[in-house]
């Protein structure tokens, strides 16, 4: 497939400022006491987290099945700089596969982590098979996982897709919200918006005069 390049140019410093007014964005995190950090088991769960995750300004990583080295050296390599706690939401299939993935992700990590952090499976779980009424699957004998999940967690598997898209993005908001603390997120979203601001009078001032 071909494909044209072009740089990006605008007609004017009118133009640009329009253009980019509303791309600067404050990192809160960097001033919130916790660190969160969003684990997908694949893309199509990505998709659906990403609303919650943009709004919260939180890290997302599909994992697109097992995980490479170099993925999870440049998790670890983030994760080393953080001094604060660190939260991690995760979300994968309940079946033998799914949950040995989340466990060689979760290994690697703390084998490459010099900090400690806390992980939580969101979804999806034996209990959210009844709560969400889910249609149960039956985990595959020739898989070679099958007899450890069937002895850790009986003979139901689900996956994390049959969970309806705003409950799983419900789970994830509850999760990210219990730490933010409420009045130091609106001190920074009123910080931004004064940034924001002044960065826009600065380029409006450099725009020439009729």
């Amino acid at each position: 497939m071909r494909s044209t390049y072009k740089p990006s140019s605008w007609s004017g410093l009118t133009d640009y400022v329009e253009t980019i007014q509303d791309a600067y964005r404050k990192d809160f995190w960097r001033e919130l006491p916790n660190y969160v950090h969003v684990i997908a088991e694949k893309d199509a769960i990505a998709g659906v987290l990403h609303p919650v995750t943009d709004k919260y300004d939180v890290r997302l990583s599909p994992l697109r099945g097992y995980v490479s080295d170099s993925f999870v050296y440049s998790i670890a390599e983030t994760w080393n700089r953080i001094e604060k706690p660190i939260h991690v939401a995760y979300f994968g299939d309940f079946d033998p596969s799914g949950m040995n993935i989340e466990q060689d992700c979760k290994s690697r990590l703390r084998e490459l982590c010099d900090r400690d952090f806390t992980w939580v499976r969101l979804g999806v779980n034996a209990n959210q098979i009844r709560e969400y009424d889910l249609l149960p699957l039956v985990p595959k004998k020739q898989d070679r996982r099958y007899q450890r999940f069937i002895d850790e967690h009986g003979s139901q598997c689900a996956e994390v897709d049959a969970i309806p898209a705003n409950e799983l993005r419900g789970m994830l908001d509850r999760f990210i919200h219990q730490f933010i603390p409420q009045e130091e997120w609106e001190r920074l979203q009123a910080v931004e918006a004064i940034e924001k601001q002044t960065f826009v009078n600065t380029l409006q001032a450099l725009r020439p005069s009729r």
